[in-house]
């Protein structure tokens, strides 16, 4: 098997480096631009759309005769012998540059819970050929199947992660007669160029060719065939369908890509939608975490703010929804930043991300850190977060660029006025809703300088009730645990809705304790004129997924270390639809006297 560069055709064409530099001037490096796509396009390929998604990503490096094994089942040498031709960067692995010029870099990206490349893969609009061969195309735009793409040129962003411009794709997908298929093909994607006498578009395949009436068309290699070149490529998939990335002498290195998928995908991953992992050359697994990192920590809380998951807290925080001539068309949440302790709330590098607005629909991917105003100059530093309804995902989706980073009200595919009006309505709205929040909020005061014990600064940075004593304004939490709830989440059961959820309480990463002992009480209370009727309970069945011990009064005991999350789960019974009730998790330290 040899790679088969194409003819230059005699009316020309975009030649293969054009397939590369789509996201040229994206604003974004080479790890992020990765992250962003590559997990973009499986979502879109989810196997229940709307479902969480697996994605890993497997560094591997080469040497000596493993490299020459490699070479050999990849026929590198194909490509090596017009190596000058082909308008590679100075340093790549065939001309020997790099740190290391004996080694091979190789990045495999891996996705599970998806369809994998469905479809005819000799047929022009089979997801094999979108994915390596087509550039653009409306097929993708036109599917208003709530998926993040729009142009189908999420190749881009896998060849140009290779210094070589050379990508293989392996999938376990099913034919059209819903059997099990696998295929397997390479493509590269180099400069125009004149060899032997020849002239080439610059774009090569690895697969099978085949003459067909307008040329020669080339198709994946399929079956076992497949199979046994993907080992020989290291290719490493578990059962179940799905599709797999091969780039060859890639430039990421990982923890640019995890900080990538933290920057961007945090919503999806808080959301519970997003199973991602890193694997370095070493086989060290590097899980990404939002929550850990500080410069994320305020928009996750406006995320769950706009969520209904977190309360508004006069001058502090508040969740708003967006409408266009009643219409609604999202949340968004905002907080105003503590930056009694440090000018650059967020950490110096991410100065630029201060009074943002997050901007998230469908696919829960962060398209933009939205800022079109200019603060006053005595508003206090605030960021948001925005989630755009279903209803609008169309219309957005649509004003996206091939980056997918932005949402502009003048796009071309946005044909009609009333799309574009939406879109421009939108952004009009976010802007003013959080600029009134930025006006009308107070900066958080300086710490009360009154001393407290020991205890009361236990009781008053947990979550139950306090030590009492005259209020103050809010200060960071010193809290050692967080509290993340997945919920309630509403179904109707027969004619009566029942209420589901998952309740997380984990050690937040910067502490020191190496353990600590919590109580937790979780209640489904029925609200009326705004004011919680305690007398009237919703019952909660628990089901805890980590050693608890049940105390009196609907309590539980648990303890929490840097490696033990304690999960439970929640169930209500069937309840009255016309109600409207209010989820109430409380925690306490253990050494707390419960009421």
């Amino acid at each position: 098997m040899n790679w088969d560069y194409e003819k230059s055709p005699p009316n020309g064409g975009a030649p293969g480096d054009a397939y590369r530099s789509v996201f040229n001037g994206s604003g974004k490096n080479a790890a992020e631009s990765l992250a962003r796509e590559a997990i973009q396009n499986s979502v879109d390929a989810a196997s229940e759309p709307g479902e969480a998604v697996r994605v890993d990503f497997r560094f591997r490096r080469l040497r000596d005769d493993q490299r020459e094994d490699f070479e050999e089942a990849a026929s590198l040498e194909d490509i090596r012998e017009r190596v000058h031709k082909l308008g590679l960067p100075e340093k790549h692995a065939l001309m020997g540059g790099g740190e290391e010029p004996s080694k091979l870099d190789l990045l495999y990206i891996d996705d599970y819970k998806t369809t994998g490349l469905v479809g005819n893969p000799q047929h022009p609009q089979s997801n094999l050929r979108k994915l390596l061969m087509d550039l653009g195309g409306s097929v993708k735009t036109r599917d208003k199947s709530g998926s993040g793409g729009s142009y189908g040129f999420g190749k881009a962003v896998y060849s140009s992660n290779s210094r070589i411009g050379a990508i293989f794709a392996f999938s376990r997908t099913v034919d059209p007669n819903d059997k099990p298929l696998s295929i397997l093909m390479g493509c590269a994607y180099h400069s125009e160029h004149r060899f032997r006498n020849g002239n080439y578009s610059g774009r090569a395949f690895f697969g099978v060719a085949k003459n067909v009436t307008n040329g020669i068309r080339y198709d994946p290699l399929r079956g076992s065939k497949a199979e046994r070149l993907a080992e020989r490529l290291g290719f490493e998939r578990e059962d179940g369908l799905g599709t797999s990335l091969l780039l060859i002498d890639s430039k990421v290195k990982a923890e640019e890509l995890v900080a990538g998928i933290e920057d961007w995908w945090w919503p999806r991953i808080e959301s519970r939608l997003l199973e991602a992992t890193v694997f370095e050359r070493n086989g060290e697994e590097r899980v990404p975490r939002p929550m850990a990192r500080v410069h994320l920590q305020p928009f996750i809380t406006a995320f769950d703010n706009a969520l209904g998951k977190s309360p508004d807290i006069p001058n502090r925080q508040q969740r708003n929804t967006i409408n266009i001539r009643g219409w609604e068309v999202g949340k968004l949440g905002a907080l105003v930043l503590d930056d009694n302790q440090d000018e650059y709330p967020l950490g110096e590098e991410f100065e630029d991300r201060l009074d943002t607005v997050a901007l998230v629909r469908g696919p829960h991917m962060v398209v933009a850190y939205h800022k079109n105003w200019r603060p006053g100059s005595t508003d206090p530093l605030a960021v948001g977060c925005f989630i755009a309804d279903d209803d609008v995902n169309e219309e957005l989706r649509l004003s996206e660029p091939p980056a997918h980073d932005r949402w502009d009200p003048e796009a071309d595919r946005l044909d009609d006025t009333e799309g574009k009006e939406v879109v421009k309505g939108i952004l009009s709205r976010i802007k003013n809703a959080f600029r009134e929040f930025q006006k009308s909020a107070k900066p958080p005061a300086p710490p009360p300088s009154t001393r407290l014990t020991q205890l009361e600064r236990e009781l008053a940075s947990w979550f139950g009730t306090g030590a009492q004593g005259p209020k103050s304004s809010p200060v960071p939490n010193p809290a050692p645990i967080s509290l993340r709830i997945d919920g309630p989440k509403i179904k109707m059961d027969g004619d009566r809705l029942r209420a589901t959820g998952l309740v997380e309480v984990e050690l937040k990463p910067d502490r020191e304790e190496t353990e600590v002992p919590f109580k937790i009480r979780l209640s489904l209370k029925v609200v009326e004129e705004d004011s919680v009727l305690s007398t009237d309970q919703i019952q909660l069945t628990l089901t805890p997924l980590c050693p608890l011990d049940q105390l009196n009064d609907g309590f539980w005991a648990g303890v929490v270390t840097p490696d033990s999350t304690a999960r439970i789960k929640f169930t209500s019974e069937p309840y009255d639809p016309g109600w409207t009730v209010e989820f109430m998790p409380e925690v306490h330290p253990v050494e707390e006297t419960m009421p």
